[in-house]
């Protein structure tokens, strides 16, 4: 079972609404800073047709709407492993920034991590992290850099890793020879996360940190546990610290978690209590396939996520995320996967393949203001997960 998405767009210049009967013409812009040539994006106005939008500047789509919602697909044909479709009320939103890499070509780095002596090292460079083999080897790639790299060391416990140190190099180009050190690493500082409300439900911690140009996870344990950061001493500016407590029901397939996005952590408490009717996830159309999940509205929600990727055939994944003023109607959720066959230049490989799928439907509440790259805040998700076979 994949980790919770939590890809959540930026918007702004809107207050949160409702359908309204007869919305004025809207201007639309929408920003992808890190796409490149080649991303494909079409608008929807309403309930109408997908129309395919070229860029009014390099990274940026501008359109009008009449309607007063309006969707966004956008994906990578060179890639289409992954669609992204978002979807807001013009009153939620008339400025949208969400980011995708189009780069087919990947860059390498590889090198030796040495002064770590019997603990296992997680090399992260920009997307892609590895362990190193028994040499002390390690191959990473992404896409051109320069990148930040995170390696943390770790010895295994209980079947969870738990980090003690790590080192970051930042702005390392692609090559051949980068060696890490951990004659004198970064020590960790343990924190720990106590759990409410959290009897019924199997639950992971995760901590990471993410500079400006890279990720890397720093731990990974089972439970209410104790759970360490990178010290703030080690943050520069950018750097942002990410906790996530996820719950899975242990007799349903609920799902809730807790983020905190800081630069700055210590010993948190974690209130996972909250319930919610389980999504009904259903099959709209089989060719090309389109599901759909209906749900009740959820109190104080912000965004819904309805996330969907293949189990048995392929390697694909379509994000489906709707603004509150979009998604809700007369107190109930519906979101589906729109056909977008007749979209010109959509790739017919970004399709779902026949065979199982798995999602999740969640919504995203507390004081989190969306943003998609370095915000900071806290937030909740609810919702549920399971698998369809079409």
């Amino acid at each position: 079972m994949r980790n919770l998405v939590w890809v959540l767009f930026a918007i702004g210049c809107g207050s949160s609404g409702k359908h309204a009967p007869d919305a004025a013409p809207a201007a639309i812009t929408f920003t992808t800073p890190n796409a490149l040539d080649g991303l494909l994006v079409a608008m929807q106005d309403g309930d109408g047709a997908w129309t395919t939008l070229t860029p009014s500047a390099p990274g940026m789509y501008s359109f009008q709407v009449a309607s007063d919602r309006y969707g966004i697909m956008f994906t990578c044909p060179n890639i289409s492993s992954l669609v992204l479709i978002d979807e807001l009320a013009v009153a939620d939103a008339t400025q949208v920034t969400d980011a995708i890499s189009c780069a087919a070509a990947l860059a390498s780095l590889s090198g030796t991590v040495t002064g770590n002596g019997s603990a296992n090292v997680l090399v992260n460079w920009n997307t892609d992290q590895t362990t190193i083999d028994s040499g002390g080897n390690y191959s990473v790639s992404a896409p051109s850099g320069p990148h930040d790299v995170i390696a943390a060391a770790f010895t295994a416990t209980n079947g969870a890793a738990a980090y003690q140190s790590a080192v970051i190099q930042r702005g390392v180009q692609p090559g051949s020879a980068n060696a890490i050190d951990f004659t004198s690493p970064i020590a960790l500082e343990p924190h720990t996360v106590s759990l409410i409300g959290a009897t019924e439900l199997n639950v992971t911690v995760y901590a990471s940190i993410s500079t400006a140009n890279g990720t890397g996870a720093t731990t990974s344990v089972h439970g209410p546990n104790a759970v360490t950061y990178v010290p703030q001493s080690a943050l520069q500016t950018g750097d942002r610290i990410t906790t996530q407590t996820q719950g899975f029901g242990k007799t349903s397939n609920l799902l809730v978690a807790h983020f905190s996005l800081a630069t700055e952590v210590g010993d948190t408490t974690v209130d996972l209590s909250a319930t919610a009717p389980l999504a009904t996830v259903t099959v709209a159309q089989q060719t090309p396939l389109v599901l759909q999940a209906a749900w009740p509205a959820q109190p104080q929600a912000s965004v819904y996520t309805f996330n969907v990727y293949t189990l048995t055939a392929g390697d694909q994944e379509w994000l489906v995320q709707a603004s509150s003023g979009y998604a809700e109607q007369a107190g109930n959720v519906l979101l589906a996967l729109p056909d977008l066959s007749t979209v010109a230049g959509f790739p017919p490989s970004a399709a779902l393949p026949p065979g199982e799928v798995g999602w999740t439907m969640y919504a995203t509440t507390g004081s989190f203001q969306p943003t998609f790259a370095f915000g900071l805040g806290e937030f909740s998700t609810i919702g549920s997960t399971g698998t369809l076979t079409p």
